[in-house]
């Protein structure tokens, strides 16, 4: 699991295909998102991170444990990586990026609503 709370903390990620996505979605919400003040970004590089407690980078927070499904706004795909926002105050959000080929829609749902 891989916190990027800027775009300098794309070089953590040994991905070429994650590191254009989230390339993508800064440039897309420039302006938007006051990182990480308001938002930021997670890489999870395994499906079993779904499963544990997430630490968040914010004061009052801590951490978000499963089941995730309670926070989710809306799950997205992007070049077969799946973006997965999740709503944690009215001014905060994560959105977890998670390659598609570790895991189906299916398998996706099923481990959204797990408890862990």
């Amino acid at each position: 699991m891989i916190q990027i709370l800027s775009q300098q903390d794309l070089s953590l990620i040994n991905d070429d295909a994650v590191v254009a996505c989230l390339k993508e979605q800064f440039t897309r919400l420039d302006g938007f998102v006051d990182y990480p003040n308001e938002g930021y970004f997670i890489y999870l590089e395994s499906v079993d991170e779904l499963l544990q407690p997430i630490p968040i980078n914010r004061n009052g927070v801590g951490v978000i444990a499963p089941p995730l499904k309670r926070f989710v706004e809306m799950v997205e795909i992007h070049h077969g990586i799946y973006e997965i926002v999740l709503i944690l105050h009215a001014d905060f959000g994560v959105s977890l990026f998670l390659k598609g080929d570790l895991i189906g829609p299916n398998k996706l749902n099923e481990l959204l609503a797990c408890e862990g």
